[in-house]
């Protein structure tokens, strides 16, 4: 909240920030449900419940009922490490308006082995469900029944990106009906030995099994994009990050995360006409190799959506492989020509074009290494 406040809420009204404090629960260290307390102090030890928790928090809070009566059509979720979850969100909306859906799943194709659920129709019960399964639960099916795959090794299970578009029309009521209360299971995470826990565990719910509350499934769909337009994960340490390059896994790192940016980015705007140099650097950042190209910024100012995207390309537009370009507010680009770095900022409510300009300033954004004692911030350590 302090956060918030100072920063004047980002630009939006105060009374459009809503808090939800999620309720911790007891985690037990072994395998007997012993719950685990601080040797020191004696305290409990507790852990989140899970982001399932969202819906018991939005029906008992009244929120899900408050939006719906303000004429708020569609209510979305998604993960805090991805970035890229809003470019084509209304593309999203429009899908499941089109198809009159309860529950839409946003997904990207996925690789068995990834930690990316996989959006499945599985019976329970015999009552036939749409619905996510965790990848720690496709991994041990698929010791017995591999995975379905295609030509290029993908799953042809559509993977959940935890992007969930749900319909408000019909979400209230069935918060007000099921209380919100979604299924509960345990990850645990074990030593070598297979029964010793790393650490201590706790049951946990997920946002994605919403439909598990639904009287059925025909109004709930799934819709695959590119990974590149939509998703990207900034959750792993670089040890780990290490581990899954290795097995052909993306690293889902704060450094891959900031790369994919930049990169999703450029492809916006090569698919609106501007010309990028083709070819792209590679360095190797604290063990993992990275493809690094053209680093673009693209302000939700300068454009949010691809519709607004192409009102600011104009013709004749170039941009060197190793430059950093940046765009902010109402500008339009007509036979510009960058080599170098360069940030365009109008902050102004009247458009500006910028025509005819070459900016060839021979001064790169580069990346390297971490030297041994070298001063760097929190945010550079992290990204190797």
């Amino acid at each position: 909240r302090k956060a918030l406040e100072e920063n004047m809420y980002y630009g939006l009204k105060e009374s459009q920030f809503h808090f939800l404090k999620q309720n911790m629960v007891p985690a037990v260290i072994n395998m007997k449900g012993e719950i685990d307390f601080d040797p020191v102090t004696g305290k409990m030890t507790t852990k989140p419940h899970g982001h399932g928790e969202s819906h018991l928090l939005m029906h008992k809070s009244g929120l899900a009922k408050k939006l719906k009566e303000e004429g708020y059509e569609w209510i979305v979720f998604f993960n805090d490490t991805n970035p890229l979850a809003f470019r084509f969100l209304p593309s999203f909306l429009g899908v499941g308006k089109e198809h009159d859906l309860e529950t839409l799943y946003v997904c990207v194709k996925r690789k068995p082995g990834e930690a990316i659920g996989g959006v499945c129709q599985v019976n329970l019960e015999g009552k036939d469900l749409i619905t996510n399964v965790e990848y720690n639960v496709l991994e041990k099916l698929g010791q017995k029944h591999p995975e379905p795959v295609d030509e290029e090794g993908y799953s042809k299970l559509p993977g959940n990106v935890n992007l969930i578009i749900i319909s408000l029309k019909t979400y209230y009521q069935t918060l007000n009906h099921t209380h919100g209360i979604v299924p509960e299971f345990i990850n645990p995470k074990f030593q070598s030995d297979g029964h010793t826990l790393k650490s201590a565990t706790r049951m946990e719910t997920l946002i994605s099994e919403y439909t598990f509350l639904l009287k059925d499934c025909k109004k709930v769909g799934a819709v695959q994009c590119e990974r590149l337009m939509c998703f990207t994960c900034a959750k792993n340490e670089i040890s780990l990050g290490q581990q899954r390059q290795a097995k052909n896994l993306s690293t889902e790192t704060c450094g891959a995360c900031q790369f994919d940016y930049y990169h999703h980015n450029k492809t916006l705007l090569e698919k609106l006409g501007v010309n990028f140099e083709q070819g792209h650097e590679t360095c190797t950042l604290e063990g993992i190799k990275y493809d690094i190209g053209p680093r673009v910024i693209l302000h939700p100012s300068f454009g949010a959506t691809l519709g607004s995207l192409e009102e600011k390309i104009g013709q004749n537009v170039k941009v060197s492989s190793k430059s950093f370009l940046e765009l902010e507010g109402d500008i339009v680009l007509e036979n510009f020509e960058l080599d170098g770095s360069c940030r365009l900022s109008n902050r102004s409510y009247h458009r500006t074009t910028v025509d005819g300009h070459k900016c060839t300033t021979g001064k790169y954004v580069t990346f390297h290494p971490i030297e041994k004692n070298e001063m760097v911030s929190y945010d550079d350590v992290i990204r190797g």
